[in-house]
């Protein structure tokens, strides 16, 4: 008679199989700290940013204000390119996987530091910082109210500027990320409208009309087309009431 046929093994259990245990994470972590090793840095690096990026458990094992911040020094530390590159997609990749790091990275290093990588020389760090910048824009409930109204504040003679000149930057993404981030600043703080109305947006937006043929641009230079139709009237309903207030104030005087 034939052999009988072998049983199936037995099913395997990945999750327990394959795991990021609390010896391996602060090995990568004290990676990330080789200041004397780039190399090796940047394997961490790259280690983290693939972890973020399947998001679950392990994700949020680097989810941690220490890793935030070391990743915040390394790209004002004067890295390589390859290096820095990786660090500011790494961040986007953790504050996605981890929202609630939103109030750490804005009280611990601040939402200036954001807005300066959108001058970075590289465009890949000036993507990834588009990216933080609109994450954090985006979900106004994870920061500090206080923070918020300052950096709004400080940012009305700043930040439309260069959003403004990225509109015209010769990386696609950029182009849409810089019209995405204009649309949620401006339902933030209608005020910023007007400035960046000074500076000529209108012209740039119907520049970028014009010009664009790729849908994802098109769509986002459409969305900031109707987010300024939609600012106007609150903006003017802003301004009454700020006049009514005054008025009231100054006839009781």
């Amino acid at each position: 008679a034939a052999a009988a046929a072998a049983p199936p093994p037995p099913a395997v259990d990945i999750i327990a199989v394959w795991g990021v245990n609390a010896a391996t994470i602060a090995t990568v972590v004290r990676m990330v700290k080789d200041k004397e090793d780039e190399v090796t840095q940047h394997y961490a690096v790259k280690t983290i940013e693939n972890i973020c990026s399947q998001g679950g458990e392990w994700a949020a094992k680097f989810a941690t204000q220490e890793v935030l911040v070391l990743l915040f020094q390394i790209l004002g530390s004067g890295k390589s390119e390859q290096l820095r590159t990786t660090t500011a997609s790494t961040l986007a990749r953790l504050l996605r996987a981890a929202p609630g790091l939103a109030t750490p990275l804005v009280e611990k290093v601040g939402l200036r530091v954001v807005v300066q990588l959108l001058n970075d020389s590289s465009a890949k760090v000036q993507l990834s910082a588009a990216n933080l910048l609109n994450f954090l824009l985006a979900r106004p409930a994870l920061l500090p109210p206080r923070v918020l109204s300052a950096f709004l504040d400080e940012q009305l003679g700043r930040l439309p500027p260069q959003l403004l000149a990225l509109l015209d930057h010769q990386t696609l993404q950029l182009r849409a990320k810089a019209a995405t981030a204009l649309v949620l600043l401006f339902r933030l703080s209608p005020r910023l409208l007007l400035e960046t109305s000074r500076l000529k947006l209108v012209p740039a937006l119907e520049r970028g009309q014009s010009r664009e043929r790729d849908e994802y641009v098109v769509a986002a230079l459409k969305l900031l087309q109707d987010e300024i139709l939609a600012c106007v009237p609150r903006l003017c309903q802003q301004v009454t009431d700020e006049i009514f207030g005054k008025g009231k104030v100054g006839g009781g005087g």
